[in-house]
């Protein structure tokens, strides 16, 4: 395949296709090679007649956006989203490698996956960027703490405790608990709609708290953009895009720390026993989404 030159305006960065943290560091150490004149390995992307989805080469796109850069050398392949998602399960991004808890998310994602978990042992390892027996090894360390958390909860006996499927969107975090009047008491539920125990019920009515900050961030971001726009001979010297990568990257934390679902491994009873919540009897969205379908 020969790479082409593809404008940055045109490409689609979707978080859900990067599987690390952004790292600034990185990035930072990219801009400035690039204005150096440093030539990097193209990136890739997805066409889908519509969008350039990026699969690989997200360091190097917040770079070329530091460093000025509107054009960056390609790879695109034709396909999906669909095909893009797979296609970042194997990425090995050049100078930052994936660590284990990278690997395990990759491992994870693809197990959880209806269609990509029917996969033969050897299609689905390729499909990771690793080998067969790494992939083995991931997938049975995964599995052995899954185990001993089921194993408690069958203990304990709450293994029937079912949660329904959390609504497909990226946010769904930050939408308001629901909650209903039964017999003169305020009757609270998680995200998922599953009743949250009388222990766990300041928590997750508190959990606006948190929501809170996020709505101030994302003003901070808009009112920032609205300041730059009005006067930007004034903020000549605002690196706009590390501020929004780093603005992304506390974001990302704040939503990561709502109270998603009452922990489906222990229901919130005797949550200290409990290695999945370790202890808070609740899980974030992230976690819910790694929890086996059976627990669901």
């Amino acid at each position: 395949m020969k790479p082409m030159k593809l404008p940055l305006s045109v490409v689609k960065m979707d978080p859900t296709l990067q599987l690390r943290t952004t790292c600034l560091d990185t990035i930072e150490a990219y801009a400035e090679l690039m204005r150096e004149g440093v030539d990097f390995d193209p990136i890739t992307v997805v066409y889908d007649t519509k969008a350039y989805w990026l699969v690989d080469g997200f360091h190097r796109v917040h770079a070329a956006k530091e460093a000025n850069v509107k054009l960056l050398l390609a790879n695109v392949y034709e396909g999906t989203k669909r095909d893009a998602e797979r296609m970042a399960m194997g990425v090995n991004e050049n100078g930052l490698n994936r660590d284990k808890a990278t690997k395990m998310e990759v491992v994870r994602r693809i197990e959880n996956d209806s269609e990509w978990k029917l996969l033969s042992g050897e299609e689905k390892a390729k499909m990771a960027s690793m080998s067969h027996r790494h992939y083995q090894r991931l997938q049975s360390e995964i599995a052995d703490l899954e185990s001993a958390n089921l194993r408690h909860c069958r203990k304990s006996g709450t293994e029937d405790s079912a949660i329904p499927e959390p609504e497909n969107e990226a946010d769904s975090a930050l939408k308001p608990t629901p909650s209903a009047k039964i017999e003169g008491k305020a009757h609270v539920a998680d995200a998922v709609g599953n009743n949250v125990p009388d222990n766990l019920r300041d928590i997750f009515l508190r959990q606006q708290e948190i929501k809170d900050f996020i709505g101030w961030l994302d003003r901070l971001k808009s009112d920032t953009k609205e300041a730059i726009k009005a006067n930007p001979t004034l903020w000549s010297y605002f690196r706009t895009n590390p501020f929004e990568v780093e603005l992304a990257n506390v974001r990302r934390q704040f939503r990561f720390a709502v109270p998603h679902a009452v922990c489906p491994y222990c229901s919130g009873i005797d949550a200290d026993k409990c290695k999945a919540c370790k202890g808070v009897g609740f899980v974030n969205e992230e976690m819910y989404r790694a929890t086996p379908v059976e627990l669901k």
